[in-house]
Parts: structure tokens; sequence; C-alpha cells
């Protein structure tokens, strides 16, 4: 209902694969050190992500434990789609189900109740002292017509670009209002 257990059979969505690919990236930096040694800042991205101007994530303050998110598409927590981390925090962002369960039983109960992906991500995030700030959306999730998806089909083309279709009309228009039109 939710779209927090989504990639369970019988669920809606995809939380539980967003998470599941956070976690199996965070045991394969663990298990790579000399990669997450090789950063100072993290990108966790999306691939059906179009950007329409460049996306200045280099010019972030990520001090104070701050991560980026771009603006929109918070669906009462924070967006799932994209984020700007240190690699002080990287491990800290990723570690989303093993945070959830740890928590004692009624708590676990309230945060699945209330769980959209968005959610859960906010209340573990402020959990671990996290301090989100939002950036400028640069970038709209969008589709081809062959496409397929577990929560939201894409509709609505893409002006100036061929065969490119819109996904979340919100995440389109807050790109036009921040980036010079295709």
């Amino acid at each position: 209902r939710t779209g927090l257990l989504g990639g369970v059979k019988g669920h809606l969505g995809s939380g539980a694969i967003i998470f599941m690919i956070r976690w199996f990236l965070s045991q394969q930096l663990l298990d790579h050190p000399d990669v997450l040694n090789q950063y100072e800042q993290f990108v966790i991205t999306r691939a059906d992500h179009y950007y329409q101007c460049p996306h200045e994530y280099t010019t972030l303050d990520l001090s104070n434990n701050t991560v980026w998110i771009p603006q929109g598409e918070a669906y009462g927590g924070v967006t799932d789609r994209h984020l700007i981390v240190s690699r002080a925090n990287i491990l800290d962002t990723l570690d989303i189900f093993p945070t959830l369960f740890q928590q004692r039983d009624e708590q676990l109960q309230d945060w699945i109740a209330v769980g959209t992906p968005e959610s859960i991500l906010k209340r573990v995030w402020t959990s671990k002292g996290l301090n989100v700030r939002r950036m400028k959306r640069v970038m709209f999730t969008c589709a081809t017509p062959l496409d397929t998806s577990r929560w939201k089909r894409a509709k609505g083309e893409v002006p100036g670009v061929p065969g490119l279709l819109k996904k979340y009309e919100s995440e389109y228009d807050q790109t036009q209002q921040n980036c010079p039109t295709l």
C-alpha cells in the first residue's frame, strides 16, 4: 500500500528494491575500502534521470553531516531518487533496512505504518544525525514508450526530445523552472 515493501511479492512500488540495492552498495564499499577512500563525495542516483542543465554537485557544502537531495517528490519524507553525500556519511545514508529492523517492535510497527520509502528514509537519516538540504532540481525521471514500471507509467512527451516521456510531471515542471528550456 505504501510502497515500502515494493519488490516483495504482493506489494506495489520499489521501496524494498531501492533499500536492498543501497545495502548491497554499502557492503561493496565496506568490502573495497580503496573505492570508498578514493572519493570525497558520492552521488547516488537513477539511470532514468534526464539532466536538463549542469548538475553542479561539486559546489555543495557537505560539512556538518549534510546530505543534499533535489527539491520535490518527498511523500512525507525525503526523496529517495537522488542524493549527494560526503565519504564520511555515505554508509549512513545507505544503511536503511538494517537501521529500520533494529528498532524496538512497537517503534518498528509505527515506522512501517506510515512507511512510504521517503518517510522511512527521513526517519533513519534523522536518527543518524544527518542534515538534509534541498537543492534546485536539474533533472527529471523519464522513460521511453517501451519501458515498464512497478509503480507509475510515464506519459507526456518531453518537448524537443523525440521518444522521451515524463514520468513525474512535478519533477519535470521544477526542472523547467530551474533550467533553460530545451
